[in-house]
């Protein structure tokens, strides 16, 4: 690993870079009931039919011979389907209850139209051919249900207990660590008027992309503390400290990973602030962003989140088909952008304030995208 000379990188380089130092893929089973949130490793296929057998669509009664016939047993949805019908006999079904098999000698009459005296079922209509919702014809055995990289929702997880999917594969999360550094963090005479804002808004968002995010700090400038707190987290995959990247008399970070671990990019741009960096200590990637809200925010999407995506090899949200924007970020930068409007079935983006913003525009791989922040009704 060789550090480059100082210059700026396009974004893609360092996440190209970057993935070369990721732990490799993985995956694991959860129980579909504990799934909400979590991103398909591979695609979900239907191993039978929905429905499985033939499903009563009213209540009634499934008769065999001739009438009167005789009441033996009531069926309601999810009772054991194990019974049989002898001649001058017969079964009620409840809506939504199931039948493994029908033979041409059973017939099916609907509640509103047999007469019930004494246990003994009257028919007093012809029985109804169209009760039946059969084997298959919702969804077939072989059909795929979800899609790899699909991130699970209540929903979804509703259909896959419906469909009787106990387990699914999913992506397993990469740990993510984000420490704040700065000893304005901790200064009790500063407390009112500086807070870890940076890190209240990336959690939230890498957990929904994927990241286990554990928290740490905010951790004072000393050598000692830093080294600490390095040191604690490095059962994480990615550590992310954000703050002091600067070469001032307190941004010590830097001098405590110059004694530990081996620059990947000792500096790179950021789209406002001071330049970050990117380290590797005993495998795990090291990141700094700047303490600067909007660089480091930009920083999560433009690095952090294409990181995922791309060793996951899914696709990031791109809006930007959606959108017409009346000032574009420039190369290397990024804008924040308000909905003004909508025209013709598209937002009109204005350029606004970051807190204010729902969506961020940058260019990666000279292609432009529009991302929603996921912050804008955050309350800090």
């Amino acid at each position: 690993m060789q550090e480059r000379e100082e210059k700026k990188r396009n974004y893609s380089e360092i996440v190209e870079e970057l993935l070369k130092y990721l732990p490799p893929l993985g995956s694991q089973e959860v129980l579909s009931s504990d799934c909400v949130g979590e991103i398909l490793f591979e695609d979900i296929i239907l191993k039978e039919n929905y429905p499985k057998y033939f499903v009563s669509k009213y209540d009634g009664y499934l008769c065999k011979g001739n009438p009167p016939f005789k009441l033996i047993k009531e069926i309601y949805p999810k009772d054991e389907l194990s019974f049989f019908i002898d001649d001058g006999y017969c079964v009620f079904l409840a809506t939504g209850s199931s039948v493994m098999e029908l033979n041409d000698d059973l017939k099916f009459f609907k509640i509103e139209e047999v007469n019930i005296e004494d246990n003994f079922v009257f028919p007093i209509a012809d029985d109804t051919k169209n009760n039946w919702i059969n084997p298959g014809s919702e969804l077939a055995s072989g059909e795929k249900i979800f899609s790899r990289g699909r991130k699970i929702s209540y929903k979804d997880r509703f259909a896959l207990e419906l469909l009787g999917i106990r387990f699914v594969r999913v992506f397993k999360r990469l740990k993510l660590s984000i420490i704040n550094t700065g000893t304005e963090l901790v200064n009790k005479s500063d407390e009112l008027n500086v807070i870890p804002l940076s890190s209240w808004i990336i959690s939230p968002i890498a957990q929904f992309d994927g990241f286990n995010v554990i928290h740490s700090g905010p951790i004072a400038d000393e050598v000692t503390l830093l080294e600490e707190v390095l040191e604690e987290n490095l059962n994480s995959d990615i550590i992310l400290f954000i703050g002091s990247t600067g070469k001032g008399k307190r941004d010590l970070i830097r001098k405590v990973l110059n004694k530990r671990a081996n620059p990947i990019f000792e500096t790179f741009n950021t789209p406002l602030g001071k330049n970050s960096y990117a380290y590797l200590c005993e495998k795990k990637i090291i990141l700094g962003f700047s303490g600067i809200v909007q660089a480091s925010v930009a920083l999560y999407y433009l690095i952090l989140r294409n990181l995922i995506f791309k060793q996951r090899e899914l696709q990031v949200e791109n809006l930007v088909d959606f959108c017409d924007i009346l000032e574009k970020p420039e190369n290397g930068r990024s804008f924040w952008y308000k909905n003004e409007n909508i025209e013709n079935g598209k937002f009109i983006l204005k350029k606004c304030n970051f807190l204010n913003s729902e969506f961020i525009g940058f260019y990666f791989d000279e292609k432009l995208y529009i991302q929603r922040t996921c912050f804008f009704n955050q309350v800090f």
